[in-house]
């Protein structure tokens, strides 16, 4: 199966100066926005574009995401596409800061895409323009995604970072294609905080939709994992859970 059935093609983009990147970015009202593009500006941002999953209202636009906190809108720098997410202008957060010190951390580990620059209005950050997990099949899952999601919830732990959204990953775990050698990466730090449950987290909504049959031997090492989050377990969980995975495609 190829990537082109997910691939994200930008329809047309603005200049950072017109009132659509404005509004865009400081959504829903562009007052007070020209810091947030002067900014960009400076960091080499050359416009944005109509890409993504999500549309914004009034806007026009495609973009990555759009919440109650913040928007996530495609750029172009230098030549390529990164993610740029900026608090919306009447969201009730102070800072998205804080979330780019997790999402640096989180990206030192191999499991979030690579912030290029945050303060307290903006990240930006490598785009990620493979499918959502939610996109991919029961197959595709069962092969070779599942076992990418656990190993960058895995990563998360071993830096104690908690995402307290894992639980329902549909959204949150992205990868960079539609294939074997694609790598799993999790998104979204809002939600965060010190701790390591993500494998737990992530395998309690991923094996009821395979109908992994979650037996004694696998209900102990969750158990134990939570306990300590060791690698030692964590590579017992990832044999069982393989061989429960094998035994599906049979």
């Amino acid at each position: 199966m190829g990537s082109h059935r997910f691939a994200l093609v930008p329809s047309h983009g603005h200049e950072l100066s017109s009132p659509q990147a404005y509004l865009a970015l400081c959504y829903p009202r562009p007052e007070g926005c020209s810091q947030r593009i002067s900014r960009l500006y400076a960091l080499g941002v050359e416009r944005i574009l109509s890409l993504g999953r999500s549309e914004l209202p009034l806007v026009g636009l495609r973009v990555f995401g759009k919440g109650h906190a913040s928007v996530v809108v495609a750029a172009l720098l230098e030549g390529r596409v990164v993610a740029v997410k900026s608090r919306r202008g009447d969201s009730k957060r102070a800072s998205l800061a804080r979330e780019g010190e997790v999402l640096e951390l989180a990206s030192r580990a191999g499991a979030a895409p690579r912030p290029i620059y945050w303060d307290d209005e903006l990240i930006v950050m490598e785009a990620v323009l493979g499918p959502e997990l939610r996109e991919l099949s029961e197959r595709e899952l069962a092969d070779w995604a599942l076992l990418e999601a656990l190993g960058a919830a895995r990563a998360l732990d071993a830096v104690n970072v908690e995402h307290l959204e894992i639980n329902r990953p549909w959204r949150n775990v992205i990868y960079t294609g539609a294939h074997r050698r694609a790598k799993a990466l999790i998104v979204d730090y809002e939600s965060s905080s010190e701790g390591c449950s993500n494998v737990p987290s992530l395998l309690g909504g991923l094996l009821s939709r395979l109908r992994v049959r979650v037996g004694k031997e696998l209900k102990e090492l969750l158990r134990e994992y939570k306990a300590g989050c060791s690698q030692r377990v964590f590579k017992d969980l990832e044999r069982v859970i393989l061989t429960e995975l094998r035994a599906l495609q049979r």
